[in-house]
């Protein structure tokens, strides 16, 4: 660099040169870099895993829950997390932050939230009734539509 070409003290310095911007810049950066503790490499891996943030795509009850944290507490070398994933058709990472929470909700908590999971069992089997899907019972399940058509399509082979 040309000595005209030297910025004087008042000028800003281009973040590119590599100078740092503030004092707190210059502060932080000296010394060797710190080595990451165990829980900020899984935090950092778990960041870039899930960009916009943990949002599973099925939702299990507050008893399902409560089941999977029983099965693994009785015996966790039967029920270990790839068991109860396939179990319960969730994904691992789900089961392993049900196992890790230890949020226990209250009394008044849990009936609410008893309540609100009704009002979703309601309203998604009302969807699934004006789609024309029954939901099975022990009575109409000799006559889903599924068997139905299966016997009748074993019926016309039956008579060919």
């Amino acid at each position: 660099m040309k000595p005209s070409e030297k910025t004087k003290p008042w000028e800003k310095t281009k973040p590119s040169e590599g100078k740092p911007k503030t004092w707190r810049d210059a502060i932080k950066n000296t010394g060797p870099p710190k080595k990451k503790e165990h829980w900020q490499t899984q935090k950092a891996a778990l960041k870039e895993k899930f960009k916009e943030g943990w949002n599973p795509p099925k939702k299990l009850s507050p008893d399902a829950i409560e089941g999977i944290r029983h099965l693994h507490q009785v015996a966790p070398d039967k029920f270990t997390t790839p068991v109860l994933a396939e179990q319960f058709k969730v994904s691992p990472e789900a089961i392993r932050r049900i196992l890790k929470s230890k949020w226990r909700a209250s009394d008044k908590e849990m009936e609410d939230r008893r309540k609100r999971w009704e009002r979703r069992h309601d309203r998604i089997w009302a969807h699934m009734t004006e789609l024309g899907l029954r939901p099975p019972t022990k009575d109409t399940e000799k006559i889903q539509d599924s068997q139905v058509l299966f016997y009748e399509a074993k019926s016309d082979e039956d008579k060919v």
